[in-house]
């Protein structure tokens, strides 16, 4: 996934455990909004992490948390312009994607992961209510 945005020279990076451990540490930190506010559940969800080591060319990375699993996609552009977005962006995470194409450059590719994977892969539940019409979880059938 990051291949596209990290070329040779270009700074920054994340690898798989740190975008897993970045995961971790943002659902954990969600459990304690859902305690608060419990129909948060029914809903996507997404953050954002940059890595600033050059301010005019960062490297960012965001996680849409759904009822069906993960969606990761990167980019770059300015720090600024990140944080920007990062911290002001407020909208439908079915738009997210594409909103951040407005300001940032956004690579095309984007990587799912079912929950199932992604619930394995993390060591945790996503803590987000299945989706209306979707087939119980069986374990390993």
């Amino acid at each position: 996934m990051m291949g596209s945005v990290t070329g040779t020279g270009r700074p920054g990076d994340f690898t798989a455990t740190e975008l897993r451990d970045l995961v971790v540490e943002y659902l954990n930190d969600f459990d304690e909004e859902l305690a608060r506010h419990p129909e948060l559940a029914d809903s996507g969800h997404w953050d954002l992490w940059m890595d600033d080591t050059d301010l005019n060319d960062a490297l960012f990375a965001v996680v849409i948390v759904r009822p069906s699993g993960l969606e990761f996609f990167c980019g770059r552009g300015r720090g600024r312009a990140i944080r920007d977005f990062a911290d002001n962006w407020v909208g439908d995470v079915e738009e997210l994607q594409q909103e951040a194409r407005k300001s940032l450059t956004v690579s095309d590719e984007v990587v799912r992961v079912s929950r199932r994977a992604a619930e394995s892969w993390l060591n945790r539940s996503l803590a987000l209510n299945a989706e209306p019409g979707a087939a119980p979880d069986r374990g390993g059938e």
